[in-house]
C-alpha cells in the first residue's frame, strides 16, 4: 500500500514541478481571483468573516480564498508558493481517489475478483494523476478551487465506505462536515448525494430505499440550501450568455459527448469552448446529432444493465457533471471546461482500470503494451500542455496556433 501511494505522490511531481516556475495568469483570472482585496487583507477576523459572508465577483469559495491568504501570509504573491499548493492539492486527491475505490471495489466486488481492487484502484488513480484534462485545474490558480474542493468531496467518498460497513453517529457528522467544507470549496460538490446512492446501488447495500432517502435526506436538504446560494451569488450573471431551454437541452447532450471523448482520448484541448452559437441564433444542424449518440449511448447502457460495475462509473461521470450541463441556467462563458471534468473522469478511468485488469487475466503482454501506451500518452500529452500554461500570453497564443492548424487541416 505505501508503495503505491509513494509512487503516485512521485508521478504527480515527476508531471507537474515544472509549473513551480510559471507565471500568474494576470489576463485570465488570476488578477482578481487570488489577487483581490480579500488576499490581501491577510488573516484576521474581520477579512475571514468577509469571506464567509461576500460574495466575489458572483463567486462564493470561502475555502479556496482562506488557502490564498494563508499561501500570501507566508510567501507574499509567490507564484512559485501558490502553483506549489495546487501540486499538493492534486498529489493529495490522486492519493485519495486510489485509498477510495480500493475500499470501494474491496466491498463491490465478487469473491474472485476482490484481489485485483488495488490493481484496479491503483491503475485508475495512476490515469488520472495525469490525465491530460486535469492540467487546467492544476496549472491554472483560479481553478484551485476545484483542487480543493475535491479533496473535501473524495475524503467524504472514502469516509462513507466506512460508514456503510459500520454506521455511526460520528461518521454521519463527519459525512455532513466534509460536504459543507467541500462546498466552501466550490458549488459542484452539492451532487454528494447523489454520489452517495451509487455507492449503495454498485455494493447492493442492503437497505430499502425509503431507508437510503432518508438516510440522506439532511444531505439532500444541504444541497437545496447550497444550489440556491450559487444562483444568488451569480446574481443576473454578469452580461453572460443566456440560452433558452431548447438550446441548453442540445448543449447538455453535446457536453456529455465532448466531456467523455476528452476523458478517453483527449485530443486539442485549449483554456476556451466558446458556445457555438450566440444566444437566440440559429442551432447549427451538427448539433442535432449529439441527442442521437447520447440516446444511443443510453440504449447500450441498458443493453448491459446487469453490469453493476460499468453502471456505477457511468453514472459516477454523469452525477459529477451535472451542475454544468446547462439544464439549470447558469452563468458560464464556455460551452465545456476541463475543470469540470476533474471528479467525473474516474468513472470512466476506473472502467477502463477494470477492463484492464479483468483482461489482464488473459493476455498478459498485450494488456500492458495497451496501458503502457495509453498511459505514455497520457503524460506526454500533459508534460507538452502543461508548458501552454505559463503565461496569459502562451495560453492565447496556444488557442490561436489551435485553430490555426484545424483550418489548415
Amino acid at each position: 500500500m505505501k508503495v503505491r501511494v509513494f509512487s503516485l505522490l512521485l508521478i504527480v511531481f515527476v508531471v507537474y514541478f515544472s509549473i513551480l516556475w510559471h507565471d500568474f495568469l494576470y489576463e485570465w483570472d488570476d488578477h482578481w481571483v487570488v489577487i483581490n482585496k480579500y488576499t490581501d487583507a491577510g488573516l484576521n477576523v474581520r477579512n475571514i468573516w468577509a469571506v464567509f459572508t461576500e460574495f466575489h465577483q458572483g463567486q462564493y469559495a470561502p475555502f479556496n480564498e482562506l488557502s490564498y491568504i494563508l499561501i500570501h501570509a507566508i510567501f507574499g504573491y509567490s507564484p512559485m508558493a501558490f502553483h506549489a499548493a495546487s501540486i499538493l492539492w492534486h498529489g493529495a486527491n490522486v492519493v485519495l481517489v486510489f485509498l477510495f475505490l480500493n475500499r470501494l471495489l474491496r466491498i463491490a466486488l465478487n469473491e474472485s475478483l476482490k484481489f485485483l481492487s488495488a490493481n484496479m484502484a491503483w491503475l485508475c488513480a495512476l490515469l488520472w494523476a495525469v490525465h491530460p484534462v486535469n492540467v487546467e485545474p492544476v496549472a491554472w490558480i483560479s481553478a484551485s478551487k476545484i483542487l480543493v474542493y475535491a479533496s473535501f468531496y473524495l475524503s467524504s467518498l472514502f469516509l462513507y465506505t466506512y460508514y456503510i460497513e459500520q454506521p455511526s453517529v460520528g461518521r454521519y457528522i463527519g459525512l455532513l462536515i466534509l460536504f459543507v467544507f467541500s462546498f466552501f470549496g466550490k458549488e459542484q460538490a452539492v451532487v454528494l448525494p447523489l454520489a452517495f446512492l451509487s455507492i449503495d446501488y454498485v455494493i447492493r447495500r442492503e437497505r430499502g430505499i425509503f431507508f437510503l432517502l432518508v438516510e440522506k435526506a439532511p444531505f439532500f436538504i444541504l444541497s437545496v440550501f447550497f444550489g440556491v446560494l450559487t444562483i444568488i451569488s451569480q446574481g443576473n450573471g454578469g452580461g453572460l450568455p443566456n440560452y433558452v431551454l431548447w438550446n441548453r437541452l442540445f448543449f447538455c447532450c453535446y457536453s456529455l459527448y465532448e466531456y467523455m471523448v476528452k476523458t478517453i482520448l483527449p485530443m486539442n484541448l485549449i483554456y476556451l469552448y466558446p458556445f457555438p452559437i450566440a444566444p437566440g441564433g440559429k442551432m447549427l444542424p451538427t448539433m442535432y446529432v449529439y441527442p442521437l449518440l447520447v440516446l444511443a449511448a443510453v440504449y447500450v447502457v441498458y443493453l448491459l444493465r446487469k453490469n453493476r460495475i460499468l453502471i456505477f462509473c457511468l453514472l459516477f461521470f454523469v452525477i459529477h457533471l451535472l451542475v454544468t450541463l446547462h439544464l439549470i441556467s447558469i452563468s458560464r462563458f464556455a460551452i465545456v471546461a476541463d475543470r469540470y471534468n476533474y471528479i467525473a473522469m474516474i468513472g470512466p478511468l476506473l472502467l477502463i482500470s477494470y477492463y484492464l485488469c479483468f483482461w489482464h487475466q488473459k493476455n498478459k503482454v498485450l494488456t500492458w503494451f495497451a496501458f503502457v501506451g495509453y498511459f505514455l500518452y497520457f503524460c506526454i500529452y500533459t508534460l507538452i500542455y502543461k508548458q501552454k500554461w505559463d503565461t496569459s500570453e502562451h495560453v492565447k497564443r496556444h488557442v490561436v496556433e489551435l485553430i490555426e492548424s484545424q483550418k489548415k487541416f
